[in-house]
C-alpha cells in the first residue's frame, strides 16, 4: 500500500473489495459446488474471492497500521478527537481507527456470518485481524 492514499480512499477501496468478495463467495455458496480452483465452473470465482482476500488482508494490515493506538480508543472518543483535530495526518489515523473498530465489531461480523449458509465464516481475510 503506498501511503499517498488517504484512510478514507483505502476505506473506500476496502469496502468495494469487500462486496465484490462477498458476491463471489456467495455464489461459489449458491452453486452447492464444493469450492475448487480447478472446477471448471466456478474455479474463477474461486480464484477471485481468494484474490479479492488477499487485498482485504494487505488493506487491513494498512489501516491497522495506520490506526496505530487509536485503534483501542472507544468511537466516541474517536469522533471527539475528530472534530478537535486540524492536523490532517492526525485526522487520517482517526479515521483508519474508526473503520477498524467497526469492521471488527461484532455486528458486522455477524451480519457477515449470515450471509453464508451452514456455518460460520472462517478466521480469514479481514475477519482474522482480531485473531
Amino acid at each position: 500500500m503506498t501511503t499517498t492514499v488517504t484512510s478514507a480512499e483505502l476505506i473506500d477501496e476496502f469496502w468495494a473489495a469487500e462486496f465484490a468478495c462477498t458476491a463471489a463467495n456467495m455464489k461459489i455458496w449458491a452453486s452447492g459446488r464444493d469450492p475448487g480452483e480447478d472446477d471448471p465452473e466456478i474455479g474463477p470465482l474461486v480464484t477471485e474471492a481468494v484474490d479479492l482476500n488477499d487485498r482485504l488482508l494487505a488493506m487491513g494490515a494498512e489501516l491497522t497500521t495506520r490506526g496505530g493506538d487509536a485503534s483501542y480508543w472507544w468511537l466516541y472518543e474517536l469522533v471527539d478527537a475528530l472534530d478537535q483535530t486540524s492536523d490532517p495526518a492526525i485526522a487520517d489515523q482517526i479515521r483508519a481507527a474508526a473503520f477498524l473498530r467497526v469492521i471488527t465489531s461484532d455486528v458486522y461480523l455477524d451480519d457477515a456470518e449470515a450471509l453464508q449458509p451452514g456455518g460460520e465464516i472462517p478466521a480469514v481475510g479481514i475477519w482474522a485481524l482480531d485473531d
